[in-house]
């Protein structure tokens, strides 16, 4: 926390865990490939001749499978060991980068209420006076379209998980309430001035 705002980083130590399973096949696909090779080549030869065709396009496939889950390793070891924070909560509003579906920067005119509930995760809600707004902020047709679905599963609400943040949801929740009511009582000054 800084100057009252609140910089929120992915929990390394629960990532971890959730990296476990894919570091398991990274370790047993070669393995298993290496058992299956060496029980096909105790054969008679004529049978390894037969069958190489085969082997060969299995091994190939389980190449290609482990090729595919280092892939997803990378991009999760690289995503969740960022430096930088993925939810930001200051005086101009708040920046949520935590997942696929987030939304960017909310400023607090578009803010109407502040909320947390759990679930079966725990999230911090900030409900939008106007969702085409955050819509239309996107270039890409693809993530119009995403966003766009969100509020109509969701309603014209932003849901941001904070389970694997490294964070109290409760306290995200205060510091948010507080600065949006700074901001309300900031307009209504400016307003009545």
């Amino acid at each position: 926390m800084k100057n009252n705002s609140m910089e929120v980083y992915y929990n390394k130590s629960k990532i971890k865990t959730r990296l476990i399973p894919l570091s398991c096949l990274l370790v047993f696909i070669p393995f298993g490939a290496i058992k299956l090779l060496y029980d096909f080549f105790q054969r008679s030869p004529h049978e390894v001749k037969v069958y190489l065709p085969i082997v060969a396009v299995m091994g190939g496939l389980a190449l290609m499978m482990y090729y595919f889950v280092f892939q997803i390793f990378s991009f999760w070891n690289k995503k969740y060991t960022l430096k930088k924070p993925v939810f930001i909560i200051d005086e101009k509003g708040v920046t949520d980068k935590v997942s696929n579906q987030s939304v960017g920067f909310i400023p607090w005119s578009n803010i109407k209420k502040v909320s947390a509930f759990n679930s079966r995760n725990h999230y911090l809600v900030f409900f939008i006076n106007d969702k085409q707004e955050i819509i239309n902020k996107f270039k890409s047709v693809a993530k119009k379209k995403k966003v766009a679905k969100t509020f109509k599963k969701n309603g014209a609400n932003v849901r941001i998980e904070v389970d694997w943040l490294d964070a109290n949801v409760y306290v995200m929740k205060k510091l948010a309430q507080a600065k949006l009511e700074e901001y309300t009582n900031t307009s209504a000054n400016a307003q009545v001035a």
